[in-house]
């Protein structure tokens, strides 16, 4: 089956139907998830508009790039809601949310982060979905140290606010469970050469870091912790970390690598298999691979669409009030909403073989 990209802000001609707004990031380090978050959502659209689509016609998708700049994100948001979107899902760094909610404050607008995050700013019209830092290190500490047969951890990342609040989340649970502080450091988006953080993490003597960069920073990161000989010592746990990801950092680096959410590809649920069927059919074997932050907008439009049928409206705030309760089951298995901006799903730690991930212990956690 042909499929076209989704379409651009500013078209001409009225919708028959309802018009959503895509921002990602198609330019810039949080380019590497573009790819597949397209395909996800054309995979939804497609469905959702095969099972008669919304409010009486074809629901539309416009997609923009924010470039992983939050100004640019913020001039690409207001040129979907100019073409007519009235709810936008975005899968951006969390800066660029927080510039686009604020931008939209007044325009009556449903905005949607669908992947994981590290909350708050949640409001009416404002859901932010996924995977939060303390749930993915409450799921991930007690093995990540039997694995690693210790409890020195190192904190690294991004300097930005994702990575900063998945390290104060880190200051407060891994303490909890016996583990031992031994460093922090970040580094600004789009670095090129780590080298001062590996030789910190070599000097404190750890034995997890916790890798708090994104994209192809994360990619970067965990390939020179590979050539400087980091790997033999210690392992590697991301929270961001995904197959996307993993197979930029290639299969000599993969080793050691760990990470923690709610979907992998290689989940062995009945769902996840015709997913994978029906991606693969529709965008060929050569096609980038799914991992949590692209399967996530997937769920998070058919969320939308079914509250927006239970609603019989597309109205932003009526909408979003139907998407904050509901039980789902999706690839990843049963996701429930219970109006308190937190979701509870399982949550799995895997580890990394070659470009994928193999999970290998799970809990249920909310947020």
């Amino acid at each position: 089956m042909a499929h076209a990209p989704a379409g651009s802000p500013g078209a001409a001609r009225a919708a028959a139907g309802p018009r959503i707004g895509l921002l990602t990031s198609k330019s810039g380090p949080g380019s590497l998830f573009a790819a597949a978050t397209e395909n996800m959502a054309t995979l939804a659209l497609e469905e959702i508009n095969a099972d008669g689509g919304v409010a009486g016609g074809p629901v539309e998708l416009l997609a923009a790039d924010d470039a992983t700049d939050p100004a640019t994100g913020v001039l690409e948001a207001l040129r979907l809601v100019r073409s007519g979107c009235s709810t936008l899902f975005l899968m951006t760094t969390s800066a660029t949310y927080a510039a686009v909610s604020a931008a939209l404050a007044d325009a009556g607008v449903l905005v949607v982060q669908s992947h994981m995050n590290e909350g708050g700013g949640e409001n009416r019209l404002r859901i932010r979905l996924g995977e939060r830092p303390a749930g993915q290190l409450a799921a991930a500490a007690a093995p990540m140290m039997r694995a690693a047969g210790g409890r020195r951890w190192f904190l690294a990342g991004n300097d930005y606010v994702w990575p900063r609040e998945v390290n104060a989340a880190a200051r407060v649970i891994l303490p909890a469970v016996g583990a031992r502080l031994v460093g922090e450091r970040y580094a600004p988006l789009g670095t090129e050469d780590f080298t001062p953080i590996v030789e910190a993490i070599a000097t404190s003597g750890a034995d997890v870091v916790l890798n708090g960069f994104v994209g192809a920073d994360a990619a970067g990161f965990e390939r020179q912790c590979h050539a400087m000989g980091l790997r033999e010592r210690t392992l590697s746990l991301g929270p961001a970390m995904d197959e996307v990801t993993l197979e930029r950092v290639g299969a000599p680096a993969a080793r050691g690598i760990h990470g923690v959410s709610g979907y992998f590809q290689q989940l062995a649920t009945d769902r996840n298999g015709t997913l994978l069927q029906r991606y693969r059919a529709a965008f060929g074997p050569w096609a980038p691979p799914l991992s949590t932050l692209t399967e996530s907008v997937f769920e998070a439009l058919h969320m939308w669409a079914a509250a927006a049928r239970r609603a019989r409206t597309t109205d932003p705030a009526r909408v979003a009030d139907e998407m904050r309760v509901g039980r789902f089951e999706f690839p990843r298995g049963t996701v429930t909403l219970d109006g308190t901006d937190r979701v509870q799903q399982r949550l799995y730690l895997a580890e990394a073989h070659g470009a994928g991930f193999t999970p290998t212990s799970s809990a249920d956690v909310a947020g």
